[in-house]
């Protein structure tokens, strides 16, 4: 699977980022200090299961500015993120993957904008509070998504 970086321009900032594959698309958040291509061969795994995989090196990160003073917090990020997806013309809503801090923005943006998001994983992310109210069904969709990839049996979803 061929991992092509790119760069856009998110906010009136530029932004770059790693994308492969084709089909369900998967947003991975890379954890703080990282980039975009830390996660190169995860990348190449995820997009290898008919993922379209799209790997923003976050603002401050990679090559990627940071975000204004204004806005450096998880929910600037979160913001940040969904105006890439805009940016990127994703339609549909997307599995977020985030590691650690991007776990952390990952809860924030399903919790914030839940029609962006279809199903979250979250790698080494640090304690985060999700008001049931928030999202109350965001715990089955990861939990279906998870089904449909063959990585929660049937009986769990029967239960």
């Amino acid at each position: 699977m061929i991992v092509t970086d790119r760069r856009t321009f998110v906010q009136d900032r530029p932004a770059g980022y790693s994308t492969a594959g084709d089909g369900l698309p998967v947003l991975l958040l890379h954890g703080w200090a990282l980039g975009q291509r830390t996660y190169r061969a995860v990348i190449e795994s995820i997009a290898e299961q008919d993922c379209r995989v799209i790997a923003p090196s976050l603002p401050g990160f990679g090559g990627t500015p940071g975000l204004p003073e204004a806005d450096f917090s998880l929910r600037g990020y979160a913001a940040w993120v969904a105006d890439l997806l805009d940016v990127l013309d994703v339609t549909e809503p997307v599995v977020v993957v985030g590691h650690s801090f991007g776990g952390r923005i990952g809860v924030r943006l399903a919790a914030r904008q839940p029609e962006l998001v279809s199903a979250l994983v979250l790698t080494g992310a640090p304690l985060v509070r999700l008001s049931p109210a928030a999202s109350p069904s965001l715990g089955y969709r990861l939990v279906r998504q998870l089904n449909r990839w063959g990585l929660v049996p049937d009986a769990v979803m029967d239960a």
